[in-house]
C-alpha cells in the first residue's frame, strides 16, 4: 500500500500514526453511503414481512 503512495521508505518510516491513517484512508475504506444511494437500495431490495411469527413470541 506505500507504494502506492509512491513515499521514499525515509517518508513512510517519518509518518506518524495519525498521518498514515489519514494518507492511507481514502485507500482504505470506501465512501460511507449518501441518502440516495440508500433509498436506490431500500427500493431494490425491500424487506419482506416476516413468513410467521418467531416461536418465541406469543400467540
Amino acid at each position: 500500500m506505500i507504494g502506492v503512495l509512491r513515499l521514499t521508505p525515509d517518508a513512510a518510516w517519518a509518518l506518524t500514526p495519525r498521518e498514515l491513517a489519514m494518507v492511507l484512508r481514502p485507500h482504505l475504506a470506501p465512501a460511507p453511503l449518501d441518502r440516495a444511494t440508500l433509498d436506490g437500495l431500500l427500493r431494490a431490495y425491500p424487506d419482506d414481512p416476516p413468513a410467521r411469527d418467531p416461536p418465541w413470541r406469543a400467540p
